[in-house]
């Protein structure tokens, strides 16, 4: 193995407290790939709510200082011993299943063991494929393994413009459902409606219940996927159908989330608490490398509109990156450009 570029030093974020002012971007030797491994020169990251989460702690105290970033998308620069499944030169993005703590990807070069990699499909960007992996992938596993989503369905999805909820209503309408987006505002409802929900409620400005009853004929929806939580939850068991599923994956708002006990009860609706982890397993694997596939050929099909949201340029632009994730309300999924 040799260096197809002069240098050997690149730029890593790391972290040396559980806080995002304890960030810094700092110089790093490469090393090459050991067994299984390969070294992956990046081209884009994208940036998660989960990074907040890791880097404060909540996802466990990870011996300091530390790596951190769960997406990125790049070209094999370097392949380890034992490697049969790519080649330099290939053009791959790394899957969910990765371990960050063992191979943290906000960094200029990378090191990934091979089962965590997927090429990337043919004529799709690496912003994109640094965008897509953990929206769609919880949006698949979520929708269809958690809620059991049906063609002919009406999904009801909460927080509209985040990535995850983009590739949820994408997803949705071409498994042939009926999708009603809410967000807080008017701010998001063109973003929606361009996305391909068929109905958009604010929240903060609608009556919730009575726009669902509306779209609905009365009979309310069959899912809801919920990645807030909150207040608003209470009134998921009036526009809940008879049987149907509530999948929340997240709690974005952080009050007291009031169950409609009543509903749930006289309703038979089912409250399924879901993490894409679950299905990140071994045991998982054949089912994960079919999913990642059928996705795959959906991206190079052109069939979806891109989660890229705010474009930052470089590495030296991960703080101001994630600050402005941490406060902003967001509109698709932050992507880091590298033009090394």
């Amino acid at each position: 193995m040799s260096f197809t570029t002069n240098d050997k030093t690149i730029k890593s974020v790391i972290f040396d407290g559980f806080s995002i002012d304890n960030l810094k971007v700092v110089p790093k030797e490469i090393k090459l790939p050991g067994q299984g491994e390969l070294g992956i020169r990046v081209k884009a990251l994208a940036l998660n709510r989960a990074d907040l989460l890791f880097i404060s702690g909540i996802y466990g105290q990870v011996p300091l200082p530390a790596g951190l970033g769960f997406e990125a998308s790049g070209v094999v620069e370097h392949v380890g011993e034992g490697v049969t499944k790519f080649k330099v030169g290939d053009l791959v993005s790394v899957g969910p299943n990765v371990s960050i703590t063992k191979y943290p990807l906000s960094s200029e070069y990378i090191l990934v063991d091979q089962d965590s990699l997927i090429k990337n499909p043919d004529g799709v960007s690496h912003n994109d494929m640094a965008a897509n992996w953990i929206a769609y992938l919880t949006s698949y596993y979520g929708l269809l393994e958690a809620g059991n989503l049906k063609k002919g369905d009406t999904v009801l999805i909460t927080a509209a413009s985040s990535s995850v909820s983009i590739a949820a209503i994408h997803l949705s309408k071409y498994w042939g459902a009926k999708v009603i987006a809410v967000g807080r505002s008017n701010k998001k409802r063109q973003l929606a409606l361009d996305n391909g929900a068929d109905y958009y409620i604010a929240s903060q400005e609608e009556d919730l219940v009575a726009k669902v009853n509306e779209y609905t004929d009365n009979k309310g929806v069959q899912v809801i996927y919920d990645s807030v939580g909150g207040a608003q939850f209470s009134s998921f068991g009036a526009i809940a159908s008879p049987g149907a599923k509530i999948v929340i994956y997240g709690g974005l708002d952080q009050s007291t989330t009031p169950i409609p006990v009543v509903n749930v009860i006289f309703k038979s609706i089912q409250i399924i608490g879901f993490t894409l982890h679950l299905y990140l397993s071994p045991q998982h694997n054949e089912k994960r490398i079919q999913v990642t596939q059928e996705l795959s050929n959906l991206f190079s099909s052109k069939k979806f509109k891109s989660l890229v949201g705010k474009v930052y340029q470089g590495i030296d632009s991960y703080i101001p990156a994630i600050q402005f994730l941490e406060k902003a309300d967001l509109e698709g999924k932050i992507i880091i450009e590298l033009s090394q």
